[in-house]
């Protein structure tokens, strides 16, 4: 053995070098002239570059398939040092980007003068403004932070009527809730209210290897396209509705919403009595959902 490594020394110190240099360049590095993620922003920057142009294409078709174009209101969520951004503002000149982190921000604006990079908390935007100022309903992209996901994607259907398309990367347990089909575990409050809104259809993984620093989680990217409802309804009231329902999630819906609807003095709801139903939140299907759109209209 010893007469084989002193043959053969040269190739194993080569192969060595080999593996140290192959997993050395497989590691995300963080971008020249940046700062340190910060954690409790829950910042993990993309910089594997196939992973970028995969995300910019799949986003692009999506647009140009609905009817969108260059100058569409393209809204991106969270761009961080600009991954994304840098090939998206030269499809979607007049897009507009939201970060909370102002040292990103700052590199944003010195990197793409002509951007509009606004410093603002994504949950604080107010889509129906948007749509005013951007002169439609926006497209929108973007990498949401995992300890803020569940809200980021709830505060898309606040104002439904303000997006016409989403497409965005969360981790994959995420995922898997949002496109979750009713009576499965994952269907949640999450999934009835995101597919009472829009039809999902999650796109591919993404490993944690194309971010920096690197997440323990696989990520997913989703997209969400929009449906608009013919009815006005609070959608806040919506969503207070199906989280009263899902508190016990394997109890009847007469039981779990009638101290709700009692104290509204709402205790036939869109033509039907919800103390008749026996179905539990994780069969709670999106034509009920809609055959009592009126009825949740009307809850004040």
């Amino acid at each position: 053995m010893r007469g084989f490594a002193a043959r053969h020394g040269w190739w194993l110190v080569a192969a060595t070098w080999l593996v140290d240099v192959t997993l050395e360049a497989s590691v995300p590095k963080l971008p020249a002239r940046s700062h340190r993620p910060k954690q409790q922003l829950g910042q993990s920057y993309l910089s594997d570059p196939n992973t970028v142009a995969k995300i910019v294409r799949s986003f692009e078709k999506a647009v140009h398939e609905r009817g969108g174009s260059s100058t569409s209101a393209v809204l991106e969520l969270g761009p961080g040092l600009g991954a994304l951004t840098q090939l998206l503002v030269s499809s979607f000149p007049r897009m507009v980007a939201v970060e909370v982190d102002p040292r990103a921000v700052e590199i944003l604006r010195k990197d793409l003068p002509k951007l509009e990079v606004r410093l603002q908390n994504m949950l604080k935007l107010n889509y129906s403004e948007l749509l005013l100022e951007m002169g439609g309903p926006c497209f929108v992209v973007g990498n949401l932070p995992y300890s803020i996901t569940t809200e980021a994607l709830l505060s898309l259907v606040l104002s439904p009527r303000s997006i016409r398309f989403a497409q965005v990367m969360v981790q994959k347990e995420a995922a898997e809730r949002m496109v979750a089909p009713v009576g499965s575990k994952d269907y949640s409050v999450l999934s009835v209210m995101l597919q009472a809104f829009a039809r999902l259809r999650q796109l591919y993984l993404v490993p944690p290897t194309a971010f920096y620093p690197q997440p323990k989680v696989v990520s997913a990217v989703v997209e969400l396209d929009f449906d608009h409802p013919t009815t006005e309804v609070d959608v806040g009231v919506l969503l207070d509705v199906v989280k009263e329902s899902f508190r016990q999630r394997k109890r009847a819906l007469r039981h779990s919403l009638k101290g709700y609807l009692q104290k509204r003095r709402l205790l036939h709801f869109g033509g039907h009595s919800f103390f008749s139903l026996r179905l539990e939140a994780t069969a709670l299907r999106l034509e009920a959902i809609a055959s009592r759109w009126e009825a949740i209209a009307s809850i004040g």
